[in-house]
């Protein structure tokens, strides 16, 4: 199963962990991007078959949730180009 601890912060926020990080807060941005990332580092390099990607990122959290077995659609023909300068 793949997670994300997911929150954005405005550049003050940020800026409390400037003296000490452990006052940094959590989270990162871009878990947006998590699903194209994984497709394109896992099944499109030989790594993981579609199944498994559908399991390690759908069917097994769904099961934890008690919620399998209704689905969602994941349109896998727009991956977008993540790299420095593109975001």
């Amino acid at each position: 199963m793949t997670g994300t601890d997911n929150c954005t912060f405005t550049h003050e926020q940020k800026k409390m962990g400037c003296k000490d990080f452990r006052n940094i807060p959590n989270g990162v941005n871009g878990v947006e991007d998590r699903m194209s990332v994984l497709w394109e580092k896992a099944v499109h390099a030989g790594r993981m078959d579609p199944s498994r990607f559908v399991a390690v990122t759908s069917t097994t959290a769904a099961k934890i949730f008690n919620i399998y077995p209704q689905k969602v659609w994941w349109e896998l023909s727009w991956i977008p180009r993540i790299g420095f300068g593109t975001n």
